[in-house]
């Protein structure tokens, strides 16, 4: 199974600024007269600071799979723009879009994709919520967008999922599980036909009690493990009832459910790639002084990343 990440943000798409671009470019250049001398360029780049190497990207919510030549796509954000000129050069005519709730982060890549307005390519759409169609349309209605989902070129069909109720997607064995937030949201097991096992789990404010035994479960043995740890622990306590959580919660459930690999995604969109490569370091400090044993691989996602499970 191929993942891909076409958008790691959450809440608003959120492009680098100009002056954080020449802050990037300004430390780039300190760092190679200091330590770069004599080394070629991709020597220098392979050892600057990771912060200055690259950015986290600004889209939201979007992630393509990909196993045994079939695919499906989870979440609709900005990202999805990406994805959408992707998809129109490799030609694929059918699309199966799985929606984990319809909050604006994750469906505002819908009007920008490509595919839905060819009359040659058919777009799926699947989630829990019964709304889906109507408020995509609502989306782009004339006074917000100057075409209208109903009018766009492609075949467009709506399939209604239930929750911990297991459906062939295009090759796929999806499961959705509720999770905690504003006007509901659901996560997915996703599993293919060689029985790898990937949970998208996103959108989610864990319980104040710690009891987290029905992801646990759910997420048990998962090969990767996409959560939602939007904010650091001590921006954690401004943010109740918001329905997200932090990358130490993500790695206790990781733990305990002997999931092999967590990756911390929907980044909080104030926080720039210091604070979010901060993140990683204190999941792993985390994961070494509560759980001293555990083998839980730690990664943070970042558009164009690319994991094969």
């Amino acid at each position: 199974m191929k993942i891909k990440f076409y958008g790691v943000r959450g809440s608003i798409p959120t492009p680098l600024l100009p002056s954080e671009y020449r802050e990037k470019i300004r430390s780039i250049i300190e760092f190679t007269l200091e330590k770069g001398k004599g080394l070629d360029a991709d020597t220098v780049l392979s050892n600057i600071p990771r912060d200055l190497q690259s950015i986290f990207g600004g889209n939201t919510s979007c992630i393509h799979i990909e196993s045994n030549n079939r695919s499906i796509i989870l979440d609709a954000g900005s990202g999805l723009k990406i994805l959408g000129n992707d998809l129109d050069k490799r030609g694929d005519s059918e699309i199966h879009i799985i929606l984990s709730h319809l909050h604006h982060d994750h469906i505002n890549g819908v009007p920008f994709f490509k595919p839905l307005y060819s009359p040659q390519k058919k777009v799926n759409f699947y989630g829990v919520h019964k709304n889906i169609e109507e408020v995509l349309n609502k989306n782009q209605e004339k006074d917000l967008f100057p075409v209208q989902f109903n009018k766009t070129g492609s075949e467009k069909k709506f399939k209604y999922l239930k929750p911990l109720k297991s459906e062939d997607i295009n090759g796929f064995n999806i499961t959705p599980i509720r999770m905690i937030h504003p006007n509901g949201c659901y996560g997915y097991k996703i599993i293919d036909k060689r029985g790898k096992k990937v949970i998208y789990a996103t959108d989610c404010e864990y319980p104040k009690n710690r009891n987290y035994s029905k992801w646990i479960e759910f997420y048990k043995d998962a090969d990767l493990l996409i959560f939602d740890g939007q904010y650091t622990q001590e921006d954690f306590k401004y943010f109740y009832n918001y329905g997200h959580s932090t990358p130490s919660i993500g790695v206790e459930i990781a733990v305990k459910a002997n999931v092999k690999k967590l990756i911390i995604f929907h980044h909080e969109p104030m926080y720039n790639s210091k604070i979010i490569l901060s993140h990683l370091q204190k999941a792993i400090d985390y994961r070494e002084k509560q759980f001293p044993n555990s083998k839980l691989k730690i990664e943070l996602a970042n558009e164009e990343l690319e994991i094969e499970v």
